[in-house]
C-alpha cells in the first residue's frame, strides 16, 4: 500500500484558505438544468461571441454532475476553459456585480464550504475533514523477555594518568599557571565510577483525517464493497525505530464519489478576480478613463480592462475538482513515530552531570526488546530503583501510543579523585571519562579572569 501525499490535498480543505479583504466570493447556483430530450442544456444569456453553438459548446461541453450520475462523468476528461480574449463574458452570472469592480492582482480565490452529508464509513463513523485525536490502540500483552544481568566492570585511572590529565589540563588554560600542577605532589587517587543510565521507547501514534481530490474517474475501492481494515490493523512499519517521522497511509475501501461542491458539479466557476464582470475596473485612472487630462494609456480611455485572470470569460476551470466536476472522499490514516528518551546519573563525586553526560564511559549493561524490564540486580541500589521508576514511566505514561520497541542501557563513567599537596596546602581535583578530563574548580594558580578561560 503506496503511502498518500496529503499535501496536495490539504490546500482543498475548508477554511485553508483565507480570502483577501474585498475578494470575497459566492458559490453560484447551477446552471439551468437542461431540457427534456437534450444533452446540452442551452446558454443563459448567451453573448454571441461567435457562433451560438460553438462558444456555448466550449463552456459547457459536459452536463453538470449530479448525485445521481454515479461515476461516468469524470471518465469523458474535465471541463475545457474558452480559449483566447474576450470582449464579453462567455457566461453571464445571476449574482455578478452591477458594476466593474477595482482590479486587484493579488486577489485570493475563496473558500468553498462543503455541503455534502458525507456517507459514514463503518469503524471511521467519526473522522471528518479535521484530524482526529489519536486513536488509542488496542491492548497488547507484549512478551518481556527477560535478559540474564551480566554487568561489565570500568577501568580505573591511576596516578601517572592523573597527573597527565592534569598537565594537559593546566596547557589549555592560558591563564593558569603551570607551576603547580608540575610541582604538586600527588599523594592519592582514589577511583570511583557515576552510573548513567538511559533508556529510550520507539512508540506509535495514529490519528486519522477525511480528505478529498478531484475524481478523474479512475478505479478506486469504494466503500461499501468490502469493510475497511480498523486503524491499527493497518500495517505501517516505521523507517527507523529510533528517528522520529511521519507516515500517511491511505484507509482502502474507504472513497465515495460525490458532486464537486466547489461548483456544484459545472466545472467551472465565477472568476473571483473580477467576479463574474470579465472586465475590471482600471486601477490607474480608477475607473475615469482619463489620467492628467489625457486618456489613461493603462485602458485605453475605457475606465475598465479586460480580467487578465479568465481572460474577460469570466469564468475559471474549478480548482477542487480541476474541472471533472467530481471529487473523492476518502480517509487517511496518519502514522507518527516518536522516540521517548529519559536518563539519569547516579554519583556521588562532585563532578557536574551535564560534564559526565558529554564523555565516554563503559558499557556496563544494555538490552533491547518489545518491552523491557528494569534493572534489578546492580550492586549501586540506587541505580536499580531510577531503573524502576523510568522503566514504569515509559510503559504507561502515554496511552494513546503504542510501544514498538524499547531500549536500556547503563554506562560507567570512571572518577577518580585526586588528593595532592602544593606549598603545604592540600587540595583535590577529580579525572573522569574514557578521554581523561579534568574537573577542578579550585586551581591553586589562576592568574586572571580572562574571557577565553571563561569559555573554556
Amino acid at each position: 500500500m503506496e503511502p498518500v501525499n496529503t499535501d496536495i490535498y490539504q490546500g482543498n480543505l475548508p477554511g485553508t484558505v483565507q480570502e483577501a479583504p474585498g475578494t470575497a466570493g459566492t458559490l453560484s447556483p447551477p446552471p439551468t438544468a437542461p431540457p427534456a430530450g437534450s444533452d446540452v442544456p442551452p446558454p443563459p444569456h448567451y453573448n454571441g461571441i461567435t457562433s451560438p453553438g460553438q462558444e456555448w459548446q466550449t463552456l459547457q461541453i459536459h452536463t453538470p454532475a449530479t448525485a445521481t450520475s454515479g461515476y461516468s462523468s469524470a471518465s469523458s476528461g474535465p471541463w475545457q476553459p474558452p480559449g483566447g480574449e474576450s470582449e464579453k463574458p462567455s457566461f453571464n452570472w445571476a449574482d455578478a456585480p452591477d458594476t466593474e469592480v477595482e482590479d486587484n492582482e493579488n486577489a485570493i480565490e475563496p473558500t468553498y464550504p462543503m455541503n455534502q452529508a458525507l456517507q459514514p464509513i463503518p469503524g471511521y463513523e467519526f473522522t471528518s475533514v479535521k484530524e482526529s485525536k489519536p486513536v488509542a490502540p488496542p491492548n497488547m500483552n507484549a512478551f518481556v523477555q527477560t535478559a540474564p544481568e551480566n554487568f561489565n566492570t570500568v577501568t580505573d585511572i591511576d596516578d601517572d594518568s592523573a597527573k597527565e590529565a592534569l598537565i594537559k589540563h593546566v596547557n589549555s588554560h592560558c591563564c593558569y599557571g603551570k607551576k603547580p600542577a608540575k610541582e604538586m605532589e600527588i599523594e592519592s587517587v582514589v577511583p570511583s565510577s557515576a552510573c548513567h543510565y538511559t533508556i529510550y521507547s520507539s512508540t506509535e501514534q495514529r490519528t486519522t483525517v477525511r480528505l478529498f481530490a478531484p475524481y478523474k474517474g479512475e478505479d478506486i475501492e469504494r466503500a461499501g464493497t468490502v469493510g475497511p481494515p480498523g486503524v491499527w490493523d493497518i500495517n505501517i512499519p516505521p523507517d527507523n525505530l529510533y528517528h522520529e517521522h511521519e507516515k500517511v497511509v491511505d484507509v482502502p475501501y474507504t472513497s465515495t464519489v460525490d458532486v464537486c461542491h466547489g461548483c456544484n458539479g459545472r466545472g467551472f466557476g465565477k472568476c473571483y478576480r473580477c467576479k463574474g464582470l470579465g472586465k475590471v475596473r482600471c486601477k490607474k485612472c480608477k475607473g475615469a478613463g482619463m489620467k492628467k487630462n489625457e486618456p489613461c494609456k493603462h485602458c485605453a480611455g475605457k475606465g475598465k480592462r479586460r480580467c487578465f485572470r479568465c481572460n474577460g470569460h469570466a469564468v475559471i476551470t474549478c480548482s477542487v475538482c480541476e474541472g471533472y466536476k467530481q471529487v473523492r472522499f476518502f480517509i487517511i490514516v496518519k502514522a507518527k513515530f516518536i522516540v521517548h528518551k529519559d536518563d539519569q546519573i547516579e554519583g556521588k563525586a562532585p563532578v557536574p552531570k551535564d560534564k559526565l553526560r558529554g564523555v565516554e564511559g563503559a558499557t556496563l549493561y544494555e538490552n533491547e526488546g518489545n518491552l523491557v524490564n528494569p534493572i534489578g540486580s546492580f550492586g549501586v541500589a540506587e541505580v536499580n530503583d531510577i531503573s524502576r521508576k523510568l522503566v514504569e514511566k515509559h510503559r504507561t505514561k502515554w496511552p494513546s501510543e503504542r510501544i514498538l520497541m524499547q531500549k536500556h542501557d547503563l554506562r560507567g563513567v570512571p572518577i577518580s579523585e585526586a588528593t595532592y599537596k602544593w606549598h603545604e596546602k592540600p587540595g583535590q581535583f577529580w579525572v573522569y571519562g574514557n578521554e581523561h578530563k579534568v574537573h577542578f574548580p579550585k586551581y591553586p594558580h589562576n592568574c586572571c579572569c580572562c574571557y577565553i578561560c571563561t569559555i573554556i
